[in-house]
């Protein structure tokens, strides 16, 4: 890898406004100064207050329904990433200085083009691929050492399950792979009461040949969650799904988000998906990958099929979808 030096000045010059959704849309050029915008820096203290950071504040969703999340509470935090690698024709640029703070227990979503490094920064995020320049930590600490911990879990956009195990037995895999004493029947214990979660209690003797595709994936996600870990960073996972079975997943994965109070990241390039999971949602543009955007969603939660109609949802849909269009077209020219 080639590593590149970044000004760690820049790192300071963030922008902390905030978009409103029933207000124009500001054009792209007047964001230019953001390529780095990340999630954000500490907004107000009376922000934090609204928006119940931590069971803290008033609000009327999990996590409150005001504006802003104060950078002291992020869980998952990037400074200036920097991902390069080596092809025959020199050093290519993935990722450009780019910032993430994600807050405890909040539901953050990742969305871009094809190609502006949304899976790369998951990557790196969970401990799993070190980057050129910059550093990713959970809770303070070097994302690979809480991946070592457990603490973090992944789910990638295919389950690969393995053919011969029953859902039970994938899902418990990992566990087993620890090689804690006793983790084999303390695995199997877990991975039921997982798959019970997602709703797969029936299916847990069922083999990989037997389930749908939505079916596979809430195995792939038990076999996570049956770790215990306290963040879980989803890589497109209902990417292959038809329409009606990802909007299924979307219901239950929120559910799920709801009862284990887990910090979740979620690479997308739904849309409305983004809109209707998210607390928060990171914008990507291409040519290098770098970050747009941090818009916040103050939408009520529980969401429901009320939450669509709202007419702040169509707001935020065309604001995003505007942002995604002006960052590939400037990653291109």
């Amino acid at each position: 890898m080639i590593g590149k030096a970044v000004d760690p000045a820049h790192l300071q010059a963030q922008d902390a406004r905030r978009w409103d959704p029933l207000s124009p849309a500001p054009g792209f050029a007047a964001r230019a100064d953001r390529s780095s915008a990340g999630l954000g820096p500490a907004p107000s203290a009376s922000g934090v207050a609204a928006r119940g950071v931590g069971g803290q504040g008033a609000g009327t969703d999990r996590l409150g329904s005001g504006a802003g999340l104060h950078r002291d509470a992020a869980q998952i935090e990037a400074r200036g990433i920097w991902m390069e690698f080596a092809t025959r024709e020199g050093g290519h640029v993935v990722l450009s200085d780019v910032d993430v703070a994600v807050p405890r227990g909040s539901f953050v979503s990742v969305i871009g083009p094809s190609g502006c490094g949304k899976s790369t920064l998951l990557k790196i995020l969970s401990g799993l691929l070190e980057p050129t320049a910059g550093e990713a930590t959970i809770a303070g600490k070097p994302a690979p050492e809480a991946m070592r911990r457990r603490e973090v879990g992944v789910v990638f956009q295919r389950a690969t399950l393995l053919p011969w195990r029953r859902a039970v037995a994938n899902a418990s895999l990992l566990t087993e792979i620890g090689g804690r004493r006793g983790g084999g029947r303390r695995g199997q214990g877990a991975a039921r009461e997982m798959l019970e979660l997602v709703g797969l209690a029936d299916a847990a003797d069922k083999l990989p040949s037997e389930l749908s595709g939505g079916m596979e994936q809430r195995v792939a996600i038990a076999r996570a969650l049956a770790l215990d870990p306290e963040i879980l960073l989803m890589d497109e996972p209902f990417g292959a799904l038809d329409a009606i079975t990802r909007e299924r997943m979307n219901h239950s994965l929120l559910e799920i988000w709801a009862r284990t109070a887990k910090t979740v990241v979620l690479v997308t390039h739904g849309i409305s998906e983004a809109v209707f999971m998210s607390d928060q949602i990171c914008v990507m543009g291409t040519e290098p990958g770098r970050i747009l955007e941090r818009l916040e969603v103050d939408l009520p939660r529980p969401r429901t099929e009320e939450t669509i109609e709202n007419p702040r949802f169509a707001e935020y849909e065309r604001h995003l979808r505007s942002l995604l269009i002006s960052g590939s077209a400037e990653g291109r020219s």
